[in-house]
């Protein structure tokens, strides 16, 4: 039975202020500093020292410190620990957040703010069953089953070759998409999609050397997916995760988050930092 899969988060506004930053930037290790001295923007810098945060949460559950840790790098570029080879963890940042997921297998991790206007890459890098499954559940309202519009949308969806150009909405005009599919609807389904498959790509330690249509991700009702995929003989189980912080006041946001691994035991939430 392997232990739990357990993910963190941590927020990188707690670095705002100059005493705060630099504080935090004195109690990483050498290699998170030297990442964080060749970014050049200043919120890009404090998500790294939050990545930095969250991981550092990570190892304390095995009495470990991110400031003392070594790191290697695989081939295409995933970071490990060379002192702990058998602990695995997998960062990623997005909008005012970064996650640190960590395991005995290997781990992958995506979090993502939720933003609209993403079609054309839902298009360009989805497979057919995933834009099928996107389509369907952005529709508009309960008739859209029975419109004859929206049953060629699936139509198209299904006839999506191996290019990924081709167009699910070809058989039907802009504005009648727009009439069909609801933009929030969809702008939350394509985020589960796409932090399913970033996931998959960090577990697998490929990165983008792997082609997005080449596995797909259809999202479960139970929040565990199974990937479906052919690129080995390994099980790839994801478990999705919302976030939706306090704003005070501003426009709330809303971040999808997956976690990819063999195992399936997964922690039921994540942890705040």
């Amino acid at each position: 039975m392997h232990e739990i899969i357990r993910t963190y988060i941590a927020s990188a506004d707690k670095y705002t202020e100059a005493s705060s930053y630099e504080e935090a930037l004195n109690n990483v290790s050498s290699y998170r500093a030297d990442k964080i001295a060749g970014l050049k923007n200043i919120q890009d810098k404090r998500r790294s020292l939050a990545a930095a945060a969250a991981l550092d949460a990570a190892l304390s559950e095995y009495e470990l410190r991110e400031k003392d840790m070594e790191y290697g790098l695989l081939q295409h570029g995933k970071p490990y620990l060379k002192d702990h080879p058998k602990l695995h963890f997998s960062l990623s940042h997005s909008g005012a957040y970064a996650i640190c997921s960590i395991a005995s297998l290997e781990v992958g991790s995506d979090i993502e703010c939720v933003k609209e206007g993403k079609e054309n890459i839902a298009r360009r890098f989805f497979t057919p069953q995933e834009l099928e499954w996107l389509y369907n559940t952005a529709r508009n309202d309960k008739e859209a089953r029975n419109d004859n519009t929206a049953r060629n949308g699936r139509e198209a969806a299904s006839d999506v070759g191996d290019t990924p150009h081709n167009d699910i909405c070809g058989k039907m005009h802009n504005d009648e998409c727009s009439n069909i599919y609801n933009e929030h609807k969809f702008a939350d389904g394509f985020f589960r999609i796409w932090t399913m498959k970033e996931s998959f790509l960090k577990v697998t330690g490929l990165g983008m050397s792997l082609p997005l249509t080449d596995f797909t991700a259809v999202p479960s009702e139970k929040n565990i997916t199974k990937i479906r995929q052919n690129i080995n003989e390994k099980t790839y189980y994801v478990k999705e995760y919302e976030f939706r912080p306090i704003t005070g006041g501003h426009k709330p946001e809303n971040y999808k988050i997956s976690v990819c691994c063999e195992n399936i035991n997964f922690a039921d939430e994540i942890c705040r930092v």
